[in-house]
This record gives C-alpha cells, sequence and structure tokens, in this order.
C-alpha cells in the first residue's frame, strides 16, 4: 500500500514539475518606443531635434517597461528605410524633425512603411515642425495624426503664453499645472472630426481664444487605412531652453507613454534629468 501512495505522490510532483509554477507569469513585454530626428535646421537653441530627443529618451526610461531608441535620420535614412526590419517593431514612433507630413508621405518607401507600422497598431507621435505637412497630403496625414499643420491656412507665430490642459481628467494632464512659456505654438489646426484636445493656450495671448496646440486621436476602427491605434500632437519644442521645464516634459511624456497604451501615473510620468538644459546644447546639433 505505501508502495502505491509513494507512486502516486511521485507523478502528483512529476506532473507539477512538468507544468510549471502556476502563479508564475512570464516577464511582461516591453514597449519599444522609437524616437526619430534629424539635425538642426534652424539656428542655434531652435528645433534641436537630436538634443530634445535625447532629453524625452531620459525621461522616459524612468518608467517600468518601457525601451528607447533614438534615430538620427540624418545619418543615412535611405538605408534606414531600406531595412525590412526598421520601425516594424515600434509599439510608438515619435517624430520631433522637419515637416512630417512631407518627410512621409512624399517619399514611397517611408510611406509604405509607417503604413505599414501603423495598421499593425502603433502609435504616432509628431512634435513641432513635425506636424506639418503638405495641403495636397492633408488628409492621408490627418489619417495618421488627426489633424495637422496646413500651409497658408494654420498659424505659427511667437508668442509668450499659458500652457492649460483642456481636460484636466485625461491622463495627459497628470501630474503638471498650467504655465506660462515662450514657443511658437501652432494653432488654427486642420482636424479630423474625432481628434480631440488635450492641450490649449489662448493664442494670440491679448486678444485671442482658446486655441488647440496639443490633440490626441484614436484610429479605433480596424477597417480603416491604418487600423486601430492611438497618436498624439503637441505644436510646441521650437525652443531647446522649454524643456528645462518639468511641466513642458511630463506634458509631452505622458502623450507618448498614452499613445504607446501605458498607463500614466496619477502624479504623471517622472521627468527627473541629471543635468540642467542649456540654452544651446555642446555641441548644438
Amino acid at each position: 500500500m505505501r508502495c502505491r501512495w509513494c507512486s502516486l505522490l511521485m507523478a502528483v510532483l512529476a506532473a507539477a514539475l512538468l507544468s510549471g509554477p502556476v502563479f508564475a507569469d512570464g516577464p511582461a513585454k516591453m514597449k519599444k518606443i522609437v524616437l526619430l530626428g534629424m539635425k538642426r535646421d534652424h539656428g542655434p537653441g531652435e528645433h534641436e531635434y537630436m538634443a530634445g530627443l535625447a532629453i524625452l529618451a531620459e525621461c522616459l526610461k524612468q518608467t517600468p517597461g518601457v525601451e528607447v531608441v533614438v534615430v538620427n535620420l540624418s545619418d543615412d535614412d535611405k538605408k534606414l528605410f531600406a531595412d525590412p526590419q526598421f520601425l516594424t517593431d515600434a509599439n510608438v514612433v515619435v517624430c520631433f524633425l522637419r515637416a512630417g507630413g512631407g518627410y512621409f508621405l512624399q517619399d514611397k518607401e517611408r510611406r509604405a512603411r509607417i503604413e505599414e507600422v501603423l495598421k499593425k497598431g502603433a502609435g504616432f507621435v509628431a512634435l513641432h515642425w513635425a506636424v506639418e505637412g503638405p495641403k495636397a497630403l492633408g488628409n492621408p496625414y490627418m489619417n495618421m495624426l488627426g489633424g495637422y499643420y496646413e500651409p497658408g491656412y494654420s498659424k505659427n507665430p511667437h508668442n509668450t503664453t499659458t500652457v492649460r490642459p483642456a481636460d484636466p481628467d485625461h491622463p495627459i494632464a497628470r501630474g503638471w499645472k498650467p504655465f506660462e512659456t515662450r514657443d511658437e505654438f501652432y494653432f488654427k489646426i486642420r482636424f479630423l472630426p474625432n481628434a480631440k484636445p488635450v492641450i490649449v493656450a489662448k493664442l494670440p495671448p491679448k486678444d485671442g481664444t482658446d486655441e488647440t496646440i496639443g490633440w490626441v486621436y484614436e484610429r479605433k476602427d480596424s477597417k480603416g487605412d491604418l487600423g486601430p491605434g492611438r497618436s498624439f500632437g503637441f505644436t510646441g519644442c521650437h525652443h531647446h531652453i522649454n524643456f528645462a521645464s518639468p511641466e513642458f516634459r511630463r506634458l509631452i511624456v505622458n502623450g507618448i507613454l498614452w499613445t504607446a497604451d501605458i498607463e500614466v501615473p496619477k502624479e504623471g510620468a517622472p521627468v527627473s534629468l541629471r543635468a540642467a538644459v542649456p540654452k544651446v546644447p555642446e555641441p548644438s546639433k
């Protein structure tokens, strides 16, 4: 009898070992965020794409479960897009570069790649000049971003104004309060009906009205051209020194995390920096 019980116990133990512990989950899958930039195309301290992305990368890495890759498209973008694996595993593509709509949609290979990635459900973020697209390609770019800067219609003066959440309950509004800053905030943006404002400012500051300078767009319909996914646009970031503001950094990082479908902490994303942000990065790029 004892041998029968021993045999039964051994069988149960063997089955448990083969199946593994029922309480153990595999490691959480990392969300890959790819930051795309290029060489500076304005004066020192302005449109510092790569320096700005380096700051955002430092901030994003403070959120658990995030993998960050920074790519300088000025190095050899033709070679990058010729690689069939480039961007294909990205959960979010963040663009801080010159005229994003034209960059992606006027080139056959780039357009095919970004649309392939978005159809898989990847998020799309455009900052400052990256929200602009040629009028002839306005509709396909709005399908990517939810809205865009249309040359000849949208406005881009430099102003000192107060930046505020449009919807205090939206995750992007977590952890920051209205703050005053000077920037080249684009406004009078062309939007799709389902795009929603999340960041506003009074423009012009003296006699203007609340204008949308940051928005979100959910590409929910999997039957659409680009499938499901999230997008976030923000028209600030002309002056590099604005990244010195924790509120400024947090609203952008919150937006990227939301686009990646990552829960934004109630206190907002962590955005501490190891060093102070200079007015002009050294070396300026």
